[in-house]
């Protein structure tokens, strides 16, 4: 690593932010490891309460899943420990028993504990998970069959989800590709039939496999996938990511998602360095750095955190600490340093970094999805919504970035 005095806008701070990412992860990683497993019917409980204790009637979902298997997978790739080698392979058997329909292709939604299917609707956004999941397996172990699984996913995601006459790619279908009436992700989302949710996490999923299989085709759906960020789902006059569209793509958004924002900018930036076209870098950049100063100037909290989000008509700011969003916000405004060498960025990975420690980490536990300074309650310290996907990434991709330095 480059000295501090090598480089002056290294603090001795952040110069042993490394060290505590580190920790953290093998912290956070333990406790994944000591209290997720489902010993009583396989893969991995669907809900862990603030007590601590399992919740039998939560539904296993495919997102918190193929999320515990990419994050297992890709700490594998950083650490020499056999119980998250194990840990990977029990996530990657259970998501090819479990989750894939032989059938029709795909995965579906949500099983049962016992591991039935009972909601067989396909997402795109879960299909792009399960992709990620096994691309990354794939990549930590050499292992064929999630190659080959990978590549299926990529070809069911092109062939029933990519509008071939408007481009981008819908939301969802029923079981056996056929139109469903309520294509939404969640409750809190628009029942529209794109979403930015779903086209950022398709090209997540894609530059993850471009890693081990650089097939043309999917090349040029990253390209495609960048040009639609930049071109459609970036907002280059208020520098926001618009969030839902209808088929011909009329925007029907109403709300500004900060966390979204700076997710995005380092995701769209890594997907243009992976495929290694000048010119989309090029390209791109006006934008990611758009969407990281739109993030600094707007969405700062108090103590130098990001805050949730924006209702675009009313202009009401929810300043809730969302867990996901600052995990997210030190990676990509650290990006935004690594790219311009602006000061003002790598002073806020340290703020958040601070923040994270002292009000959203517990030591006993996971990340709280709220922070301690919010009122909201935290429904679990695990669930369908919530694995370690946002905080393994962050810490491992700060701390290398870090280094890099």
């Amino acid at each position: 690593m480059t000295s501090t005095a090598a480089n002056p806008a290294v603090s001795d701070a952040v110069a042993a932010m490394p060290f505590q990412l580190d920790a953290e992860l093998r912290r956070v990683t333990a406790w994944w490891l000591n209290h997720s497993i489902d010993e009583a019917h396989g893969g991995f409980l669907a809900e862990i309460g603030m007590d601590g204790q399992p919740e039998p009637k939560t539904p296993k979902r495919v997102i918190l899943n193929t999320r515990i298997l990419w994050s297992f997978s890709t700490v594998a790739m950083h650490t020499d420990d056999p119980h998250v080698n194990s840990a990977a392979k029990r996530a990657r058997d259970y998501v090819l028993q479990h989750f894939v329909d032989q059938e029709n292709g795909g995965v579906v939604w949500d099983l049962n504990a016992q591991g039935d299917a009972i909601n067989t609707r396909k997402q795109g956004y879960a299909q792009a998970f399960a992709l990620y999941g096994l691309a990354a397996y794939h990549r930590a172990f050499g292992d064929a069959d999630c190659l080959e699984m990978a590549r299926s996913l990529f070809e069911c995601l092109e062939q029933h989800f990519r509008d071939p006459e408007l481009n981008g790619y819908w939301e969802a279908f029923a079981q056996d590709w056929s139109p469903l009436e309520d294509v939404r992700l969640s409750e809190k989302d628009a029942n529209a039939p794109k979403s930015m949710n779903t086209h950022l996490h398709i090209l997540e999923a894609y530059t993850e496999l471009y890693r081990s299989w650089p097939d043309p085709a999917l090349k040029d759906a990253i390209l495609n996938l960048i040009e639609l960020h930049i071109d459609r789902i970036y907002d280059a006059d208020s520098r926001h990511l618009r969030l839902f569209w209808d088929n011909d793509w009329t925007d029907t958004s109403e709300a500004i998602s900060y966390g979204h924002d700076i997710e995005a900018s380092w995701l769209i930036w890594e997907a243009a360095e992976v495929v290694g076209d000048e010119d989309i870098l090029s390209r791109c950049r006006p934008a990611v750095l758009g969407l990281a100063e739109a993030c600094l100037h707007e969405a700062t909290g108090p103590n130098g955190e990001l805050l949730n989000e924006k209702d675009i008509a009313s202009g009401h700011v929810d300043a809730t600490r969302i867990w996901w969003v600052q995990a997210e916000a030190m990676v990509g405004f650290l990006n935004a340093y690594q790219m311009t060498g602006d000061g003002r960025y790598l002073t806020r990975v340290q703020e958040l970094w601070s923040f994270i420690e002292r009000h959203v980490i517990d030591p006993q536990g996971e990340w709280r999805w709220h922070s301690k300074i919010d009122a909201d309650e935290n429904p679990y310290w695990a669930g369908p919504w919530k694995s370690f996907y946002h905080n393994s990434r962050a810490l491992i991709e700060a701390a290398s970035r870090l280094r890099a330095l």
